[in-house]
Formats: C-alpha cells, structure tokens, sequence
C-alpha cells in the first residue's frame, strides 16, 4: 500500500498489511480450485475495508500470494488396546480382542448377538456375521465424522464416548431417536485408538454417584435421572444441543478468590482532562469515504487532584494553537512532578486512636481474612495515616 505525505518534500509512506480468507473445506480432491475464487474475493473485500478505514492508501501491488492446503486427519480407531483397571472392573464394557482393523463391525455384532459367555471378548463369535454389517466404502478402522453414515446403511442408532484422566464424555450422540442405541467407548493411547461395547451404561457410569441403584443417563450432557419419565422430559428441551464435556476444577482450585488485592488500593492521584474543538467544515472524498468536517482541538483544561480529594493546584487552561502538543507537554511536566512526590515516603504517624485500632483488630482491612499474628502497620506514603 502506498499513499502521498503532506510534508515538503512530498513523499511516500508505504505499508505492507497481510490479508488472509476464510478456511474453505473441500471434500473432493479434484475440485480444490473452485474454492479459489470465492477466497480471493474475501481477501479484496478485506483489502477494501482496509483503504476505507485508512484513507488515501492506494493498492500498489500483491508481492505474494500464498495457497495452503491441509488434508484433515479424522479421529479413527484402530488396533487392540487393553482397557485400564478400572473400567475392567466395572464388567460393563466388552473389549474384544483382534487384529484387524475392524472394532467397530464387532462391537456391532455383539451389541445384536448379545453374547454372555466369559469369552465374548474372542472375535470369533463374531466373524461368521461380519456381512451383517453394511459398510458400502467406508474404509476400517471407522473414524467418528463416518458414524452417520454407518448408521444410515445399518438403521442403527450409535453413540460414541471418550475415556481420558477418569472422566468420561461424549464424542458423538446419534440424532435417531430408535430405542435401542448402541453405545460404544472410543479409548486411546499414545499409538493408536480402539473401540469397545458399553454393555451396561448405568453401571459404566455408576461411580458418578453413591447410590448403587440404575439410572437413566441423558447422553448428551450424561445428567443421571431416577426415573425414565424425568430424562424423557429432560431430552424435550436438550436434543438440539450438541454433546456436552462438564470439567470440573480441581480440589484445591474450587474456590474463585480475589486476588489482586492492590487494585482495592486508592490512586493517590487523579487527573481530569477536557478538550474543546472547533468544527471545521472541509470536502475530501477518499475511495467510499467522504469527509465533510473535522475537529481542530482550540484548548483545554485539566485539574489534579490529591489524596484528600481537593486540587493540588489551580486548574491548567490553555486556548492557542498546537493545543495537543501543548497539552502533551504539560501532562509529561505534572508527570515527573508527582513522581518525585510518591517517590518521598514520608514515616508514620499513628494517634493513640490508631494504635488501639491496631491491636484491637481480628481481620485484614483489604482482604477481610483473619490476621493469624501477623498483623502489619500499613500507612499512605502522602499523608502518613
């Protein structure tokens, strides 16, 4: 970008800001290009916006323009991994043991097998129903964005959960409404993901609450009701929400305190400032921008004022010319002169009054807590109370 400097010699001042389009999402390969356009054009309606904000800049030339593509790495499942101890303990969740990459399809078929053997984990119960299951293209192991679609060739209804640092959450919730749902546990390690059976949800989730008896989870938000009655009319209000991670603070980190304890401090000083400006009629037209007038600052007036709350001094006005440049002078003169008083500490001077105050308190003044012995003498530096 380039515009003319009013100065004498008449020069220019260039800029080089950065554009950027929105993130386009392309599920075709070969169709990339299309979306080209369209982003180019975001970028000149930003380049549009940028001369109308600051007028006169003109656009002198693209010195590069960058196109980047990213391919999108879904969430998949893949190969076995054995389940922490504590979910094996709760015999809720069937993790079946193979070697291919097809969890999904067996966690599936023994949702419909229903198998209660002490081996159920062994994928050959399974296999000889493998064709049961409607795939039509879509590649194993099944990663979360192709649930819907499994869904839809199979007319299931699946549900998705995370495991991770004891807490469970919801991935994905199927938007069917059928009444038999599938639930299943998406577990991950450094290496790899795997899917696994929820067989019994209430007992999954039973360590959520002391009471050993079932409940009925809402599988968005995984709220637990007593009776089916109270989650129907709970879901009457929540099924257009998406999927729902409560995370809770840590103990310890529970309780929200306030903490920066020295803005309850009262400035010391304060200074209030007004301008007064002229309004000067003026025609210049830039790009879409038409300036008719503007304001020529004519003066000003400003006070300080100290700790007791009365001025320091006789209030400053000035009217002239170069009111901003006077004014900014003036305010870096003040400046220096109150530092040099906030610099000087002057000692305590406590009344017999304040001394009985003193011994006599049982709570901080500022942060309202118990003193535990260790009370300290706290004064202004301006006027030694």
């Amino acid at each position: 970008m380039v515009r003319g400097c009013e100065s004498e010699d008449g020069g220019e001042e260039r800029v080089t800001p950065y554009f950027r389009s929105n993130v386009q999402i392309e599920l075709v390969g070969n169709t990339v290009g299309d979306h080209v356009p369209v982003s180019f054009t975001k970028i000149l309606e930003a380049v549009d916006e940028f001369i109308r904000r600051s007028s006169g800049w003109i656009l002198d030339k693209i010195v590069h323009f960058e196109l980047c593509v990213a391919k999108y790495q879904p969430l998949r499942a893949s190969s076995y991994i054995i389940l922490p101890k504590k979910l094996v303990d709760k015999k809720a969740v069937l993790n079946i043991q193979n070697e291919d990459q097809k969890f999904l399809v067996w966690c599936l078929i023994a949702h419909k097998l229903n198998i209660l053997a002490h081996n159920s984990f062994r994928v050959s119960h399974y296999t000889p129903h493998e064709q049961e299951i409607k795939l039509d293209g879509v590649e194993c192991p099944v990663p979360l964005n192709k649930i819907p679609i499994v869904e839809r060739l199979n007319n299931l209804r699946i549900n998705v959960f995370g495991y991770e640092e004891n807490e469970v959450f919801p991935l994905y919730v199927s938007k069917r409404v059928d009444e038999d749902c599938i639930n299943l546990l998406l577990i991950a390690n450094e290496e790899t993901h795997h899917y696994c059976l929820i067989r019994n949800m209430s007992r999954f989730l039973g360590d959520l609450t002391k009471h050993k008896t079932k409940h009925h989870y809402c599988y968005r938000c995984l709220h637990r009701f007593a009776k089916d009655e109270i989650l129907e009319e709970h879901l009457q209000y929540y099924n257009d929400h998406s999927p729902q991670h409560i995370k809770m603070p840590a103990k310890g980190e529970n309780f929200i305190k306030f903490q920066n304890v020295h803005y309850q401090h009262p400035l010391p000083y304060i200074i209030y400032a007004d301008f007064e400006s002229l309004i000067v009629k003026e025609v210049h037209t830039s790009g879409n921008t038409e300036i008719i007038a503007r304001h020529e600052a004519c003066g000003y007036a400003y006070v300080i004022i100290g700790p007791d709350g009365r001025s320091v001094k006789p209030i400053a006005i000035y009217r002239g010319e170069n009111v901003v440049k006077h004014f900014m002078e003036n305010i870096l003169k003040e400046k220096e002169e109150l530092a040099a008083k906030l610099t000087s500490i002057v000692p305590i001077n406590m009344t017999p009054q304040d001394e009985l105050d003193f011994w006599s308190a049982t709570h901080c003044s500022i942060c309202k807590k118990a003193l535990k012995g260790d009370s300290v003498r706290d004064h202004d530096h301006q006027t030694r109370r």
